[in-house]
């Protein structure tokens, strides 16, 4: 089963303000409840994103995989291969 997804920022700025709107004013509670670090906390809150807008969490996975195709592709002009 192949999957594709294509980068919308307009998804992927509502997800930002989403997990802002429910992290900020929750985020100093939480750590104290869960003894998370914010990390784990804002990760956390990532994956429920995500199992609720799929789309949006695969589209993250292909930007994330181009930017360091890229990268890997500038290294190795850089370095003549």
């Amino acid at each position: 089963m192949a999957v594709s997804a294509e980068y919308d920022p307009d998804s992927m700025v509502q997800l930002n303000i989403r997990l802002k709107e429910r992290r900020i004013p929750q985020i100093k509670g939480l750590l104290r409840i869960t003894g998370e670090t914010q990390q784990a906390l804002f990760d956390r809150l990532v994956l429920e994103e995500a199992q609720r807008n799929p789309d949006v969490l695969l589209a993250s996975i292909a930007t994330q995989r181009e930017a360091l195709d890229q990268e890997e592709r500038e290294v190795r002009e850089d370095l003549g291969l």
